[in-house]
């Protein structure tokens, strides 16, 4: 909905910028441009923060960063595991061509890309991931009590990385990748899993 509403590119969507909670809260209600909506939570709620580099229109004035580094902006130095944000700096600029002001939508389905690698583990050619996993995914691996389980486990995160990585390749925006994922059956429990 940022992307349609107010052009909203966040530009810095690493899982260190977005946080999932639990709620009580069944449902979300709010209203936009006189249309009132209700999400379902699925008793989670998922917030991004630190806009610092973010882009968005507030009527007719734009607000972005216009202090990017991309070379500021490099892995830490360490060889083994991959950084896998850090590469999406790069390409941010390829596809803005330096151009920081103008709204460019397909920043944030490479950051949806990013979290589909990072959360599933495996890349979008469908080979287990080089980068870093997630603190909670070390935890959840931890918890697997048997092989059975670990394999069940690994085979359905393929199946949802092959379906998430297929709906995103041709997609321009991250509202159309999530239209077309409204169909899917691990739509509505992808971020329970993790």
């Amino acid at each position: 909905m940022g992307e349609e509403m107010v052009e909203l590119e966040h530009r810095d969507a690493h899982v260190s910028n977005i946080l999932i909670e639990n709620t009580k809260e069944e449902e979300i209600e709010f209203t936009i441009n006189g249309k009132k909506w209700a999400v379902k939570t699925m008793k989670i709620m998922i917030k991004f923060i630190d806009f610092g580099k973010s882009r968005l229109r507030n009527g007719d004035e734009i607000l972005f960063c216009n202090d990017w580094h991309i070379e500021s902006n490099g892995s830490n130095g360490t060889e083994e595991p991959r950084e896998l944000h850090y590469e999406i700096y790069p390409r941010m600029n390829e596809i803005t061509g330096g151009n920081w002001k103008d709204y460019h939508p397909g920043t944030n389905v490479l950051w949806l890309g990013y979290l589909i690698e990072i959360l599933t583990r495996f890349n979008s050619s469908g080979s287990d991931s080089e980068c870093l996993p997630t603190e909670a995914f070390q935890k959840a691996s931890e918890k697997k009590q048997n092989d059975e389980d670990i394999r069940k486990e690994r085979e359905e995160r393929k199946e949802i990385a092959e379906e998430f990585h297929a709906a995103i390749k041709k997609c321009t925006t991250a509202g159309e990748f999530f239209s077309k994922l409204t169909a899917s059956k691990y739509f509505n429990s992808f971020f329970k899993s993790f």
